[in-house]
């Protein structure tokens, strides 16, 4: 099955529920019926591209982020914006955690902001912030995600130059990657290269 859009599709999601995917187009958010293959609505909030899109740990909110610097989170039950947040650059990416604690956001001057949600709003408290009804086995209920400044900004540059061992990784060199960090006598380097290998089950070939 294939789908056709009027604009570049930059990201795409499943709902929750399975049956239905949203895909960024435009400016906007499309979402369609996997049954029938039919455009259910389109979400158009933003003033230019839509690139990332992404749903809270509950399944009850949808984030869409667009090079207009702008958040918006969406209330799944009406289609609603009930949020947005604004950002210094274009955003190209975002992710919120499984249990809604933290909200990250990539930005195309290199930044990447990691916003934590407000643990001391109250349950009861009337707020025009967005809640999330969270499935954590704490089970907080209508915590917001507020628009304050970012508890974390980390900048990268792309400049940065890799380590020998690095450059044997990226050419599966696992055997010449271990040669070089032992050579080394870092322990911190030694067991990262360690468990990296673990992870992609080339320790066995690394140590012949």
């Amino acid at each position: 099955t294939s789908f056709e859009y009027d604009h570049p599709v930059e990201k795409l999601e499943f709902f929750p529920s399975g049956t239905v995917i949203a895909s960024t187009c435009g400016n906007g958010v499309a979402l369609r019926d996997l049954m029938t293959g039919k455009e259910i609505t389109r979400l158009v909030n933003h003033q230019k591209t839509v690139t990332s899109i992404c749903f809270d740990g509950a399944g009850t909110r949808m984030f869409s982020a667009s090079l207009d610097h702008q958040v918006k989170i969406y209330d799944l039950t009406n289609y609603k914006v009930s949020h947005s947040m604004k950002y210094a650059a274009p955003i190209l990416d975002l992710g919120i955690s499984d249990n809604n604690s933290h909200l990250v956001v990539g930005m195309s001057d290199g930044t990447m902001s990691i916003r934590r949600r407000d643990t001391s709003t109250k349950e009861d408290d009337e707020d025009s912030t967005p809640k999330f009804l969270s499935e954590t086995h704490r089970q907080l209920q209508h915590i917001p995600i507020t628009s304050s400044e970012p508890d974390y900004v980390i900048s990268g540059s792309s400049q940065s130059k890799l380590r020998p061992y690095e450059h044997h990784l990226r050419k599966f060199m696992y055997k010449e990657a271990l040669d070089n960090v032992l050579s080394k006598r870092d322990p911190v380097v030694i067991i990262s290269l360690i468990e990296e290998l673990t992870y992609r089950k080339a320790l066995p070939s690394a140590l012949l």
